[in-house]
């Protein structure tokens, strides 16, 4: 299942970040509009490469600028998409089979915000999932020494 990217506010996707999008040619700008949705295939999310705001992302399907042929990578203004996972919203329920959660934070800490994982992987290490995961087993731990303590 692929990542959506959904386009909040008309803007531009350019094939050059650096530029501002009046000065690139036709080609080199895809005009994508609020409410759009878009499938992702990777998406590199380290803004700090980028100017530090924008994503590098490659679609699924290649987006056809209004001259020249379509392409699949672009660079998107973040303030004016929202990353979304349909895993995510559908599936919370669903333990994806193996997760390496020493890997991701250890991708997260070393500031590798690169998503070429499928999203199933993903869906349940947000830090939210992980603080839960750390008060459970903390509350264990607890619970095990106040329930010895009570059996004395």
């Amino acid at each position: 299942m692929a990542i959506i990217l959904r386009v909040t506010t008309n803007t531009t996707f350019k094939q050059d970040w650096q530029q501002q999008s009046s000065n690139l040619a036709l080609q080199d700008k895809y005009a994508a509009t609020a409410g759009q949705q878009l499938r992702v295939s990777s998406i590199d999310r380290n803004a700090s490469r980028y100017g530090g705001d924008h994503w590098k992302v490659t679609f699924v399907q290649p987006l056809q600028p209004n001259q020249g042929q379509a392409k699949s990578t672009w660079y998107v203004y973040v303030p004016d998409v929202i990353y979304e996972s349909p895993v995510s919203q559908s599936d919370r329920g669903t333990v994806p089979n193996q997760i390496n959660i020493i890997q991701y934070l250890r991708q997260q800490i070393q500031g590798n915000t690169s998503i070429n994982k499928p999203v199933t992987e993903m869906s349940l290490l947000s830090p939210s999932w992980i603080y839960l995961i750390c008060f459970l087993c903390t509350s264990a731990v607890r619970f095990k020494k106040f329930w010895k303590s009570q059996e004395k």
